[in-house]
């Protein structure tokens, strides 16, 4: 395989990728997504944006009457933002930190239900390429006392201890 051919597997990932980010956060299933919600979700992907930040990135979005966009103009300003970044990663583990408090749990309890996470990390985890008995082990480090909820403060040492 050609470099060219990777890179656009890659994009190809990276676009199922968002567009599975964009499915979770559209609850009512109509295929749009208010724009109040892009920063948590662009957060979600590790995307660092700041509250001045906002107003830029939702002018470049293609909003609706109703200020709603769809899962392609979203994939089409992250990948404007990947782009223009040089990264679509999270940059440290306070990031990933944030990202499970402000999508898995914003009532700040500590914990996330075990299948929301496994969802993530089917889809997300290592660019899609973990296998089951990988997810499974991750899982089991983070709920020590089969709950049913994992403490992610657990499950971001397991995730960067190597």
């Amino acid at each position: 395989m050609n470099d060219k051919d990777q890179q656009q597997e890659l994009s190809s990932n990276r676009r199922a990728e968002y567009e599975e980010a964009f499915i979770l956060f559209d609850k009512d299933c109509d295929g749009l997504i208010n724009s109040s919600e892009l920063p948590l979700l662009l957060r979600s992907l590790g995307q660092s944006i700041n509250d001045n930040e906002i107003p830029n990135v939702l002018r470049e979005t293609n909003l609706d009457p109703r200020g709603k966009f769809t899962s392609l103009d979203f994939i089409n300003l992250i990948e404007r933002r990947t782009n223009a970044l040089g990264t679509d990663t999270f940059g440290s583990e306070q990031d990933v930190r944030d990202a499970f408090r402000m999508v898995l749990d914003p009532k700040g309890t500590g914990t996330v239900p075990v299948d929301e996470v496994m969802n993530l990390l089917q889809v997300f985890g290592d660019g899609g390429q973990l296998s089951q008995q990988q997810i499974w082990e991750l899982l089991g480090t983070a709920d020590k006392n089969n709950t049913g909820q994992i403490n992610y403060e657990e499950l971001i040492k397991a995730l960067t201890s190597s």
